[in-house]
């Protein structure tokens, strides 16, 4: 039974991911019918009361305490990566090219003149180490697209 709240509390606190809910329901119903067969009614209603208790008592104190404020994060993020870069966002043009540094999913970065730079690609995803080609920018957020080799040879040509 404490294995059953242990996953619940798990579900509600850690994990919401529905798994470890119905893993705690599956092993409190086995206790309860373990306890049934083993040992009558009297002590299976007297386990499933001692869980739903045990459960209760886990859930007022992880929300009443201040338990998560130990485990919470205290700074917070106070701008975004390309603003520390305005200025050099400012010096890239449309229709520069670069390398994606990383993959482009939905967002990643570009090396633009040795400098990296926060990009969202337009259209469909790009892999790392691919060329980009700067489309569109707006204030600091950098939109690229995937250079394709039938365009460079129209570029080159």
């Amino acid at each position: 039974m404490l294995s059953a709240v242990a996953f619940l509390i798990g579900e509600l606190f850690l994990l919401p991911s529905g798994k470890l809910g119905l893993l705690g329901a599956f092993l409190a119903l086995l206790s309860a019918v373990i306890a049934f067969f083993s040992f009558g009614l009297t002590a299976s209603v007297a386990v499933l009361g001692a869980g739903v208790a045990l459960g209760l008592g886990a859930l007022f104190y992880g929300l009443k305490a201040k338990t998560w404020e130990r485990l919470s994060l205290k700074q917070t993020l106070q701008g975004k990566f390309n603003d520390e870069h305005l200025l050099s966002v400012s010096l890239l043009n449309v229709g520069e090219k670069g390398k994606a540094q990383s993959a482009l999913r939905p967002m990643g970065n570009a090396i633009f003149h040795q400098q990296v730079y926060e990009v969202s690609p337009l259209g469909e995803w790009v892999d790392a180490g691919s060329e980009v080609e700067i489309v569109r920018i707006e204030k600091t957020k950098i939109f690229v697209k995937k250079v394709d080799k039938k365009d460079k040879i129209i570029f080159e040509k």
